[in-house]
């Protein structure tokens, strides 16, 4: 009778010694997520909905008034988001304090990466001077007629870093194509009903076999980006005529791929090469990148074999004619 006592006493401890983990990790958590909650709350009261409630004077109610779309946040994204430890006000006027919020503060001067990260030696392993260096020679820098600002493409209240972060390709790929296709597929709600954009991206990029896999395979920058040693991910983008356009380019050896969209993988060791390590895990797997010495020799080996039978063949046949 002893030793049923004893099982359920091990189990016990266990299930404590779980809880209590769950426990701390949760705690932990709540702390390292949420330390300027009640702060940010001021804001996304409003901000962080579809709607809110205002009070007029004119009328002498409170009234339910829609949200700009453009002014609301996710607040899981984010919380979720590289700048989590951030207060609302940390980037944005003190006039907003403020309800109704002053006319002036609306025009307040867009904080930009440079104004906190320049010159920042915790930071200085991401190289953002070099990034803003690179950037000011994209083409999207030429384009008089639009205004470009790093929040063009990242906003600002829920940028995520992936590249570094998130371990399958596949995402990685999907989460920086989403930033370009905003601008470059269907926007509006007929395109995206018939499929225009999407259908034009494919007719535009038609050259490549493959097209459709191809575009969910690697990332737009891959061909339209350039390659800099000093910057994980590129940010001079270039015009459409200087874009990589030979299958060769990412099919070989020395393949773009690996200083473009596998770069960080191999910086930190996690790249499996050779074909059989590329198999294994299809993200890394490209044809005419990921080869295999032995595979190569026995090829060649092969062919030899054959060009030597040929050639005694014919020399028999030769001697005995």
């Amino acid at each position: 009778m002893r030793k049923p006592k004893s099982n359920y006493l091990i189990f016990m401890l266990f299930f404590a010694f779980c809880f209590g983990a769950v426990i701390a990790q949760e705690t932990e958590s709540e702390i390292r997520e949420y330390p300027n909650k009640e702060d940010n709350n001021k804001c996304l009261a409003c901000h962080g909905q579809k709607s809110f409630y205002d009070y007029s004077e004119e009328m002498d109610e409170t009234i339910l008034r829609q949200m700009y779309s453009c002014l609301i946040i996710d607040t899981v994204k984010y919380y979720e988001s590289n700048h989590w430890s951030f207060t609302c006000l940390d980037c944005h006027s003190y006039d907003y304090r403020n309800y109704p919020h002053a006319r002036d503060a609306k025009f307040e001067y867009m904080v930009s990466c440079m104004d906190c990260h320049e010159g920042d030696d915790a930071v200085a392993k991401y190289n953002f001077e070099k990034i803003a260096e690179e950037y000011d020679k994209s083409h999207h820098t030429t384009l008089t007629d639009t205004k470009y600002s790093c929040w063009s493409c990242h906003d600002p209240h829920g940028f995520k870093m992936t590249v570094r972060e998130e371990p399958m390709i596949s995402k990685v790929v999907a989460h920086d194509n989403a930033i370009c296709l905003k601008c470059h597929c269907g926007t509006t709600a007929t395109d995206l009903l018939l499929e225009t954009g999407l259908n034009q991206l494919v007719a535009t990029h038609e050259w490549i076999p493959g097209t459709v896999k191809h575009l969910r395979s690697v990332r737009c920058i891959e061909c339209h980006g350039a390659v800099v040693d000093d910057v994980l991910v590129a940010h001079d983008i270039l015009p459409a005529d200087q874009a990589v356009n030979t299958c060769a380019e990412c099919h070989s050896k020395n393949s773009r791929l690996l200083n473009t969209l596998y770069k960080h993988q191999i910086q930190e060791g996690k790249m499996k090469t050779g074909i059989f390590g590329g198999l294994m895990t299809s993200d890394s797997y490209v044809i005419g990148s990921n080869r295999s010495p032995i595979l190569n020799l026995i090829s060649v080996l092969m062919f030899g074999a054959v060009f030597f039978g040929v050639f005694v063949h014919a020399l028999i046949r030769i001697i005995k004619k």
